[in-house]
């Protein structure tokens, strides 16, 4: 068998280059089957290494998501009792604001300012107008109120958003 090969190369210089050509693609093929199972096997690990990351993830969502219902559920308990407080502290202030109300109304019938006094030469001379300042003074007193209840009101729902927010 040696001497038939070394026949065919001495007579055959072109034979050489096709003795050389299946070494090649013999190498080729064994190097490249090589590293087709390396890489194979690396394949492999990143898919099982991404599987165990998809795993990890979904186990914290699913905690996470339990725990924002948990939290979810909680703040509305809280915000369901917050609002509960401030409806009893507005039906408080407008009662309150009723009752002032009521007392003002029984006060302006008597009236605060008297008339111009009885020794004054002239009505046309006293200072003042007595129905003129009571009304300024009722204007006064409303616009006073109105800035009061939107005060009261705003202490209200700021105590209400205190309350909600504070943990239990």
């Amino acid at each position: 068998m040696i001497a038939f090969l070394l026949k065919l190369f001495t007579d055959n210089p072109l034979s050489m280059l096709w003795i050389a050509g299946g070494i090649a693609l013999a190498a080729f093929i064994a190097g490249g089957s090589a590293a087709w199972t390396v890489q194979g096997w690396r394949l492999d690990a990143v898919k099982a290494e991404y599987a165990a990351f998809v795993t990890k993830v979904k186990a914290v969502g699913d905690a996470q998501n339990a725990a924002t219902k948990l939290k979810d559920a909680e703040n509305k308990t809280r915000m369901e009792k917050a609002n509960a407080d401030r409806a009893k502290k507005t039906r408080d202030l407008d009662r309150i604001y009723a009752e002032y109300q009521r007392l003002r109304d029984t006060r302006a019938g008597g009236g605060n300012v008297s008339s111009a006094p009885t020794f004054a030469p002239s009505v046309d001379r006293t200072i003042f107008d007595s129905q003129e300042l009571v009304g300024a003074i009722r204007v006064l007193e409303t616009g006073v109120l109105g800035i009061i209840q939107q005060g009261d009101q705003a202490i209200a729902d700021l105590n209400t958003a205190k309350d909600w927010a504070k943990p239990n």
